[in-house]
């Protein structure tokens, strides 16, 4: 019986220690994707934002993610293809990704091309660049991005909606709703 107890107890006592951890608000410490650190060292839980500090876009069902990070001094503007979890760099077989920017009158196509790290692959890419010639003066900062991102990854199309959530919560769209949903047809 005193066997049991022991067991017991200490299953509870892990159970609730792996409980508290995951609980964790902590911002994470982690390091940007690189050529020379392609490999995250510790993202958070939360989707406010990527490994390289920019803005997560979910696509799919969170089978993977893209990060859009602006950088406001060169008005350069990079998207890295991550996994599903938003932690590691997933090259893909593409020269560039196509990035509908939606204005109020207008509306900009935005073509990235592709800018590999050194641990891509050969005809490989998981980050890609937008010269900031090529971006509209419109774009001032991070939250003028409004749009969708069309991107294939392994011969699947996906369509990640780029929005930016002010209201606290996990900086994703996770909308089961079909009908707020792009498709091409509406361009």
């Amino acid at each position: 019986m005193l066997r049991t107890n022991c067991l017991v107890a200490g299953f509870a006592i892990t159970s609730l220690l792996l409980l508290a951890g995951c609980g964790s608000d902590d911002d994470g410490n982690y390091e940007a994707l690189s050529d020379d650190q392609p490999e995250v060292v510790n993202v958070p839980h939360s989707h406010d934002s990527g490994p390289n500090g920019g803005h997560l876009i979910e696509l799919g069902e969170e089978e993977y993610h893209a990060e859009l990070v602006f950088d406001e001094e060169t008005r350069v503007t990079t998207i890295f293809v991550l996994d599903g979890h938003a932690k590691s760099p997933v090259p893909i077989k593409a020269t560039e990704l196509e990035l509908h920017l939606e204005g109020d009158t207008d509306h900009d196509e935005l073509m990235f091309a592709a800018s590999p790290l050194e641990s891509d692959g050969e005809g490989m890419s998981s980050r890609f660049e937008l010269a900031a010639d090529d971006l509209p003066e419109s774009v001032k900062d991070e939250e003028d991005f409004k749009g969708h991102l069309h991107i294939e990854i392994d011969g699947k199309n996906f369509n990640g909606e780029l929005e930016h959530d002010h209201e606290g919560g996990d900086g994703d769209k996770h909308d089961d709703d079909e009908e707020g949903k792009h498709t091409d047809d509406e361009d």
